[in-house]
């Protein structure tokens, strides 16, 4: 779920401690057997606020390149710092102002995630695109990780980059940044590479997106069929080096989107062990069979 910020009126908070050289990794996590089928990627993490704590039900969203709580939870946070104006593109709510304070503390187990300084607020709940979730777990917490979701084994891990087995991860793409998300070329139906979102916070409806320039001629050569309402099935295709059955994709024409042609959902992640390695700037994509994914 992309988020794009258009303006910046919030006051800095003071900076915080340098990390330690080695950071702790949270515990392995199991992930849900629906997870990547229709429902989200979700964490529930132990928010420290001013006075007290509570447990938050969290959308790990690499199209967020911030984190965002509900509104409902601006009471555990302290004196707001500033507003600043939220695109929340695939929400149907358009530009939206969310308001800014300095990020309380996020525990997975008893390990404090790394985040960035600040967070931000708006009506998540009322969006109705969020699941079960109250909040959304954005890059500038993810960024500092090794986040491996298996969906084999079930499985979501913190590795250490440092320390990784590669040669058992599959495929590797060169992930960059557009905006703060992560972003990679991938080569589709055996012809041009295209810049694909690495977006797991997008998980109805398709595995992805492509736009209008690139689903047209799929129509007129029959590789893909129109199902109506703006979706579109590949029976059969190509990403990546890689042959797939049954792919959807929306059509979707991204602007002021840093280059981005695509979006690639959490239900596309699916078929695969994936290993966002954040600190090294690498994806690694290993397909598991369809009998794996039941």
């Amino acid at each position: 779920m992309l988020h794009v910020f258009c303006s910046d009126t919030a006051t800095k908070p003071k900076t915080a401690e340098s990390p330690l050289k080695q950071l702790a990794l949270p515990p392995e996590q199991t992930i849900g057997e629906t997870v990547g089928r229709g429902d989200p990627l979700v964490l529930r993490l132990r928010l420290l606020g001013r006075q007290e704590e509570t447990i938050v039900t969290f959308l790990v969203d690499t199209g967020s390149h911030v984190t965002i709580l509900d509104r409902s939870f601006e009471r555990l946070l302290g004196s707001r710092l500033g507003k600043q104006r939220l695109n929340r593109v695939f929400s149907g709510r358009g530009v939206e102002h969310a308001n800014a304070y300095a990020a309380p503390r996020l525990y997975l187990g008893n390990v404090q995630l790394l985040t960035g300084p600040t967070v931000l607020t708006c009506k998540l709940a009322a969006s109705g695109n969020n699941g079960p979730c109250e909040a959304v777990l954005g890059m500038d917490c993810l960024t500092h990780y090794c986040v491996q979701t298996d969906f084999a084994a079930r499985k979501l891990r913190f590795l250490n980059s440092d320390d990784l087995k590669r040669e058992s991860f599959g495929r590797t793409f060169s992930m960059d940044c557009a905006k703060g998300v992560p972003v990679v070329s991938m080569k589709l139906l055996g012809e041009s590479n295209l810049r694909f979102m690495l977006d797991s916070g997008f998980y109805q409806y398709a595995d992805g997106t492509l736009p209008g320039e690139v689903i047209r001629p799929a129509l007129e050569n029959h590789k893909a069929k129109d199902m109506g309402n703006g979706f579109f099935l590949f029976e059969t295709i190509d990403i990546g080096a890689e042959s797939y059955k049954t792919v959807w994709f929306a059509e979707t024409q991204i602007e002021d989107g840093g280059g981005v042609e695509g979006f690639i959902g959490l239900s596309f992640m699916a078929r695969h062990v994936v290993t966002f390695d954040f600190p090294k700037g690498v994806l690694y994509l290993r397909s598991i069979s369809a009998q794996a994914r039941r």
